[in-house]
């Protein structure tokens, strides 16, 4: 969960000196502990569940994104580095984001628009995974991300 979506203020990144959109949290902390009405929120329509859908899933795109550009980092792929693997790199791992960025936003409006117990939506997620796993694996020619 994002600071700009719970209303916290928006840190500023020290290198880039613009507004980040991050989660700096203390461990242990979940995102009940930032928006503690989450589960009861409840969406007017579907305009709205869409829209929200998405910028959790571009949220989660962009972390993601953010993250392989990270460097130096002990063992993952960075620009610069494959790090511990050696079938992947910042490009695959790039084509795979790109392949599986619908299935955020999947799992995003699947999670808003559940109901029932919270371990019940997990057959729900899964299926999503396993559907976006063959984009996955076409996009970086066999190699899984």
């Amino acid at each position: 969960m994002c600071r700009w979506r719970v209303m916290f203020p928006s840190v500023r990144h020290a290198a880039a000196r613009v507004p980040r959109r991050g989660c700096p949290r203390p461990k242990g902390a979940t995102v009940m502990d930032f928006s503690p009405d989450l589960l009861s929120r409840s969406f007017a329509t579907n305009e709205q569940t869409e829209s929200v859908s998405w910028d959790i899933g571009s949220a989660v795109l962009s972390g993601l994104l953010l993250e392989v550009s990270a460097y130096p980092k002990p063992g993952l792929v960075a620009p610069c580095a494959m790090g511990a693997h050696r079938d992947m790199d910042l490009q695959s791992f790039m084509l795979s984001s790109a392949a599986i960025a619908p299935a955020l936003f999947a799992c995003a409006r699947a999670g808003l628009v559940h109901k029932g117990a919270p371990e019940a939506i997990l057959p729900i997620i899964r299926a999503i995974g396993r559907a976006f796993d063959q984009r996955l694996l076409h996009a970086t020619h066999g190699v899984n991300t």
